[in-house]
Formats: structure tokens, C-alpha cells, sequence
């Protein structure tokens, strides 16, 4: 499966996730989609993804929710002008998000190979 392909599968699968906040914000949906790609941490959370699931593992789980976040949310601030915050709408779009993307990576291993061919294809294309 290319990135590309895997992408566009990526963002169908949290928007379904997700629902009508997603359908009704469905390009900004996969904007941010596309951030998480250029925010994720993927050698922790590989790391992470391999561990039995402990407390630790899920402070762990819950610091890098925090990290991914706050990269997506910069990312977006910056990209459409938003000095003071995301408006609310778009912030809990962004919360579910986050939280999908989390859920779809931690789903399967094949789930993982898919989110690392689109991780790849946003990274090049960002070039």
C-alpha cells in the first residue's frame, strides 16, 4: 500500500470514527489527520505499542496524547492564523482526532504499518 493510499484510508477511517463533527468538518478533519502524521512520535510509541499494558505504559500513552496534541494544535494555529486559540468547533475536532489516530495506531500492527507508509508520504511531501 502506498502513503498516499494509506492516507486517504487513514482520514476515512477517523472520520467514520468520529461522526458528524467529522463529516461536517471533514477537510479540516483531514488536515488534521495530516498533522498527526508530521507530529507523531513513532519510535516511542512503537517502543510503547510493543509493551504490556501497564500504568506506566499508559502515563506514557497519556504524555505523548499531550505532546501530539499540542503539535497539531500549533501547527494548525500557525497555519490558519489563529493567535488566540482554535476556535471550538475546530478544538474538539482536533481532541477527537487526536484520540482516533491514538486508537487506530494502537488497533493492530498492521494499523501501524499503515499510519508509518503515511507518516512517510506527508514527511516527503513536506519537502
Amino acid at each position: 500500500m502506498t502513503g498516499g493510499t494509506a492516507l486517504l484510508e487513514i482520514q476515512r477511517e477517523i472520520r467514520a470514527q468520529i461522526g458528524e463533527p467529522a463529516d461536517t468538518l471533514s477537510h479540516t478533519a483531514d488536515v488534521l489527520v495530516v498533522a498527526c502524521c508530521r507530529a507523531w512520535p513513532d519510535d516511542t510509541l512503537t517502543a510503547l505499542a510493543r509493551r504490556p499494558r501497564t500504568s506506566t505504559a499508559a502515563e506514557e500513552c497519556h504524555r505523548a496524547i499531550g505532546f501530539v496534541s499540542a503539535r497539531v494544535r500549533e501547527t494548525t494555529e500557525a497555519r490558519w492564523g489563529f493567535a488566540h486559540g482554535l476556535p471550538i468547533r475546530a478544538e474538539k475536532l482536533l481532541e477527537a482526532v487526536v484520540l482516533e489516530f491514538f486508537a487506530y495506531w494502537f488497533q493492530s500492527s498492521q494499523n501501524r504499518a499503515k499510519v508509518r507508509a503515511a507518516i512517510g508520504f506527508v514527511r516527503e511531501q513536506s519537502r
